[in-house]
Parts: structure tokens; C-alpha cells; sequence
């Protein structure tokens, strides 16, 4: 017999108090062996072996799933024990973690954000390193082209070639720009 559903309880599984336990048992094991669930339990009674397996500090197990409501649920399920060690009972609590889910993934968001940021600030960084160094080529190649158009003679067959480093030059220097 069931004797007392929290508010969440009662809500997410649509039950309420005193309710026979051979209701609430099928209802908890759809719920855990739903896909979303990441649980495996299987059947009624294998969702009272897992739940009724001590956890390895506080006495309970503890499952969270995603409810069919789109909502997270935490399940504290503890062993209620009688004076000769016999279980008795089951203390089973669901806790609503729905805005602890969405904080968690809107950290991940952001942390996904951030990083595609980070990326394209180093992309940027790099990009204006280049150019800058590939500026830099051009001005060397700009200097020395006039250099040698000031030491070529006015005939010489060579300043028609140096003309057109010139211009090609200059034409690679404006898109740096």
C-alpha cells in the first residue's frame, strides 16, 4: 500500500496516496524502462531488486529519466527494513531535477559557444597574421622592383617585366586591405 506520494510523485505518475502498491509498481517500471529512461529494469520485479540494492553511500538508488511529461525525475528508492532484517517496506521519493537539466544543458550550449567563438577569434588572429606577413612580402617586392626600374636604363627590355611586378604588386597589396 502506498501511503504518502509527494506532490511530484503524485503529478508525474498520476497517482495519490494510498493507493495499492501493485498499482504504483507497473506505473514506476514503464516509466524507468522507457527508452528515455537510460534505466533497464524490465519487469515489477526487477525494479524492486535494482531499487532495493543498497547504493554505494546512502542506502537508497538513485535513477534519473526523462518523464514522458518532457520533465526530469530523480528516484531515492531506500529499503525499509523490519526487526528481524526482512524488508517490509520501500521508501521511494521523486524529486523534480527539470530546472537543474536546463541549467546543466544551457551551460553545455554556452560551452559550445564559447569554444565556436574562441575558434573563429583564432581564425581571425591567424588570417590578419598572414596577411600582414604576405603585406609585408609585397613591400619588399614593391621596394626592389623600383629600385630596378631606377637603375635599368630607359631601353632596357627588362622594364617592361619589372613594370608588370609593379602592377601585379599592387593589385596583391589591395586585397590585404
Amino acid at each position: 500500500l502506498l501511503l504518502h506520494a509527494n506532490p511530484v510523485a503524485e503529478d508525474l505518475l498520476g497517482i495519490e496516496a494510498l493507493r495499492p502498491h501493485s498499482e504504483v509498481i507497473p506505473i514506476l517500471t514503464d516509466l524507468l524502462s522507457s527508452p528515455r529512461a537510460g534505466a533497464d529494469v524490465g519487469s515489477p520485479g526487477r525494479l524492486l531488486e535494482v531499487l532495493l540494492t543498497p547504493a554505494e553511500s546512502r542506502g537508497g538508488h538513485v535513477y534519473k529519466f526523462r518523464h514522458p511529461t518532457r520533465r526530469w525525475v530523480r528516484i531515492d528508492a531506500t529499503r525499509i527494513p523490519g526487526r528481524k532484517g526482512e524488508t517490509i517496506g520501500m521508501g521511494i521519493r521523486l524529486i523534480d531535477i527539470t530546472e537543474e537539466k536546463r541549467v546543466e544543458e544551457e551551460g553545455k550550449n554556452f560551452e559550445v559557444r564559447l569554444q565556436h567563438a574562441q575558434k573563429l577569434e583564432s581564425l581571425g588572429v591567424m588570417a590578419g597574421g598572414i596577411a600582414h606577413d604576405f603585406n609585408n612580402l609585397l613591400m619588399a617586392i614593391l621596394g626592389n622592383a623600383d629600385l630596378a626600374l631606377q637603375e635599368l636604363p630607359e631601353e632596357s627590355p627588362l622594364r617592361e617585366s619589372i613594370v608588370e611586378i609593379e602592377k601585379a604588386s599592387l593589385r596583391a597589396t589591395a586585397l590585404c586591405r
